[in-house]
Parts: structure tokens; C-alpha cells; sequence
């Protein structure tokens, strides 16, 4: 499994991080990982999640995650 903090794309203590933007980059950020698994692996399923924390200020736990889904149990 590999996966990104995305609180880390920018630098640390960024004074205009916010949850809307870090769901817009999250959301957008899964569908360029879906297609580009997609175009460089096309005879393996691959699984792209973006999770969202319960609590939204948490911007640490904003995290994208992507495994072939092959490897599932």
C-alpha cells in the first residue's frame, strides 16, 4: 500500500490550509492517480481511496491511499 498526507504537499504550519481545500485536492488528486494506474498498469485493478478524517480541522489525517487490488485479502 502506498499512500500520501496531503497536509504535506504544502509546507508545514501553512497558514491558509483549510479542509474545503484539501478535500478539492483530494478528490482531484484521486482521479489523476486512478488514470495514471489505470494507463501504466491496464491488465492490473488498482484501488485509489481518499480519506476524509471525522473531525475536518484534523489536516494531518487527510490521506490519499492506492494498492493493486490483487493484493486485497
Amino acid at each position: 500500500m502506498n499512500y500520501l498526507h496531503l497536509d504535506g504537499i504544502s509546507y508545514r504550519g501553512c497558514p491558509d490550509i483549510s479542509a474545503d481545500k484539501l478535500v478539492l485536492l483530494g478528490n482531484v488528486l484521486k482521479e489523476i492517480y486512478e488514470a495514471k494506474l489505470k494507463w501504466n498498469f491496464p491488465e492490473r485493478a488498482c484501488t485509489v481511496e481518499f480519506f476524509i478524517p471525522e473531525d475536518p480541522e484534523d489536516f494531518s489525517q487527510y490521506q490519499l491511499s492506492f494498492w493493486q487490488t490483487a493484493h486485497e485479502e
